[in-house]
């Protein structure tokens, strides 16, 4: 009886660093797993271009400094955003853009975001965009010595509601849209994702870093 004492003793002492190494490697690989989650944190967006599924009409395009093409097709927007993805994968966007006009514009998107990959994910939101009304003005002569002056909007999208600011009309339109992420550079502390927000009418494209 007491021999069997000392061989249970015996047992537990040599398995104790086998499951003390078990135990680090399960910790080690779960901080590893949380690094390369990319459905956690928040993330710097740099838009960079539009394309749009819709070609502009040729009187907008002359209302597009910033156009790649003659037509108006694909468009420069710098600006910045911030996108927050929990643990369970609620996204949450907000970015400011100059747009296609050149006005400052927004959008506001909740939604979801689902992991393909350690590299790349998806997802798809609702929410708001909102911009400077895109108008051509033209002021005439009133026949009693003044001037009128008329405007009318450059594109004949509908579903939006209209609003002023400070005298400047805004429009603000009801928008979903579907994300793509992947990874161009990954290394253990830095990462550089390619992103694309998509509703075939304003494909954006543009980057996203990671805090």
């Amino acid at each position: 009886m007491k021999n069997a004492k000392w061989i249970s003793l015996f047992l537990v002492l040599i398995s104790m660093p086998g499951l003390a190494a078990q135990q680090q490697t399960s910790s080690y690989s779960e901080r590893l797993a949380t690094r390369k989650n990319p459905l956690k944190g928040l993330s710097l967006v740099v838009p960079s271009f539009v394309i749009h599924g819709v070609r502009p009409s040729q009187t907008a395009s002359t209302y597009m400094p910033r156009k790649m093409d003659g037509g108006g097709s694909t468009v420069i927007t710098p600006g910045f955003g911030l996108e927050y993805v929990s643990p369970d994968g609620l996204l949450l966007l907000g970015a400011v853009v100059k747009d296609c006009y050149d006005n400052l514009a927004g959008t506001f998107q909740v939604g979801e975001m689902f992991q393909v990959s350690d590299r790349t994910s998806w997802g798809l939101t609702f929410g708001v965009y909102s911009r400077q009304t895109p108008q051509s003005c033209s002021t005439s002569s009133d026949g009693r010595g003044g001037a009128t002056t008329e405007c009318y909007d450059l594109d004949g999208y509908r579903l939006k509601f209209k609003s002023a600011v400070n005298g400047y009309a805004i429009d603000i339109i009801p928008m979903p849209f579907l994300h793509f992420s992947t990874a161009l550079y990954k290394s253990r502390d830095f990462r550089v994702d390619f992103k694309l927000m998509s509703n075939f009418v304003l494909n954006e494209f543009g980057f996203a870093v990671p805090f």
